[in-house]
């Protein structure tokens, strides 16, 4: 019996075995055959399955052979291998590890097209609004592609955003800023009567450009930009505005929050989350800048002042709003948390190198003793030669420093080239989904419009005449 030779027809397709070669799995669907199986035909004495017989080869010869692997070849599509897995019930465990990758690749594009197209679409989440008000606001605040009017907003929140930014940048330049207080009259020390011009590009410990500014900046140990904060204020037109881009800012998340039909999905949001942040951040900012002069004098609270004021340029993070109009960035967005394991790796493998280097540079140039006075100068140094960057504020002079150098650009090249490959593979795998997606979407609309008009379908040429 268990020499028996049985028929197996597939799709049509005949193959024969010997029945114990299928009794060596029993728990799989063709070792459990019996003449009682429904798919068993007495007339012909074969059973028969509508698979298909192309794939049914790679299923054979894991009954065939003894070494208890799945080899497929690399034309087959992963879903397709899973149903047909499932079917004749084998293990996905036991597929050979030269093959694995195309069973990991459909895994890797399930993902994708749930990250991309499933997690990322809001196109239904305002279907559950009754108001039709409140649906249109939020289609407003949320889909620039939604109307002419959300275009308009869109592009109004960009401005805003443009000009909040902006302004952060203008109150660090002397030419934007005028005396807290009124100027003393002259006296026989020759003054300027406008701090702008007083409080000059200069360092004072290096360079004295204006007597009347230097004296009080060298008996009080302040530094030229932290006297800018202290004796001078913003133009006025300035504070204006950023009121305004503020207020607007607010309004615009408090009115998205409130006219949001799933609240938890709105928090979980990053540009949302983004937003909450900068409120807070806001906040803060104003409580610090409202007491400058105080916090600028006091080395305790001044840390307090340029954080806050460090931390406010995190509203430049709301450009990238700009993902909900253009999807190419939203997937770098997406490539960039996908990567987070190889972000730490390269992150962490950087940090040991620099640490090992910046040593090996040290004690490489113990007999110079105006280069590199101390270990943490040369991680500085192995940091800037194994980005590239090459500042050149310390350089070796020894031969073996030279050696030292080379091997440290060398290592750093190799370092930052190969996780940012894997990186630039997912960006490209993103990329290449999207770009599908899209043609099919461009072909299914076709499609419902030659439908419509009863035209013969010609999507291929449509489409290529569209691009």
């Amino acid at each position: 019996m268990e020499d028996e030779l049985i028929t197996l027809n597939i799709g049509g397709t005949v193959f024969k075995t010997y029945r114990s070669k299928l009794l060596k799995y029993p728990n799989s669907k063709l070792g459990s055959l019996t003449p009682a199986s429904e798919h068993y035909l007495p007339s012909s004495n074969e059973y028969f399955f509508d698979r298909n017989p192309e794939l049914f080869n790679v299923v054979l010869d894991y009954y065939r052979y003894d070494r208890q692997q799945l080899h497929i070849p690399n034309y087959i599509c992963g879903s397709v291998l899973l149903q047909e897995f499932d079917f004749w019930g084998l293990p996905l465990v036991n597929i050979a590890e030269c093959c694995f990758h195309i069973y990991t690749k459909h895994e890797e594009e399930e993902d994708i097209q749930q990250n991309l197209f499933t997690r990322h679409s809001d196109t239904q989440i305002c279907s559950n609004l009754s108001n039709s008000f409140r649906k249109q606001l939020w289609l407003v605040l949320d889909q620039p592609n939604s109307s002419r009017i959300a275009q308009i907003f869109f592009a109004v929140f960009m401005m805003m955003v443009v000009l909040s930014v902006l302004m952060s940048c203008m109150v660090t330049d002397t030419k934007f800023r005028v005396d807290r207080t009124p100027t003393s009259p002259p006296t026989s020390t020759p003054t300027s009567t406008n701090n702008r011009n007083q409080l000059t590009r200069t360092n004072s410990t290096t360079r004295i450009s204006n007597v009347s500014v230097v004296r009080p900046v060298k008996e009080e140990g302040l530094d030229w930009k932290i006297k800018l904060f202290i004796d001078t204020k913003p133009l006025d037109y300035i504070n204006y505005i950023d009121f305004v881009t503020t207020g607007f800012f607010i309004l615009e998340l408090f009115l998205h929050f409130l006219v949001c039909p799933q609240k938890k999905r709105f928090l979980n949001d990053n540009n949302n989350k983004m937003d909450v942040l900068l409120f807070f951040v806001t906040l803060l900012y104003w409580c610090v800048t409202s007491q400058a002069v105080d916090f600028m004098r006091n080395n305790s609270y001044r840390n307090l002042f340029v954080f806050a004021n460090v931390i406010m340029m995190l509203k430049i993070l709301r450009m990238f709003r700009l993902t909900k109009l253009y999807t190419e960035l939203r997937i770098l967005l997406i490539t960039l948390q996908k990567s987070i394991k190889e972000l730490i790796l390269l992150f962490v493998t950087f940090s040991i190198f620099a640490v090992l280097f910046g040593n090996l540079i040290y004690y490489s140039e113990m007999s110079e003793s105006e280069t590199f006075p101390d270990s943490f100068i040369g991680i500085w140094w192995s940091i800037i030669t194994m980005t590239t960057v090459g500042y050149g504020d310390y350089v070796p002079k020894s031969s073996i420093g030279y050696f030292a150098g080379v091997i440290t650009a060398t290592t750093g090249v190799l370092i930052i080239t190969m996780p940012i490959a894997i990186i630039a593979g997912k960006f490209d795998g993103y990329y290449t989904a999207y770009n599908t997606n899209k043609t099919k979407t461009k072909m299914r609309e076709l499609q419902k419009q030659e439908h419509h008009n009863s035209v013969a379908p010609l999507y291929t040429t449509a489409i290529m005449n569209k691009h």
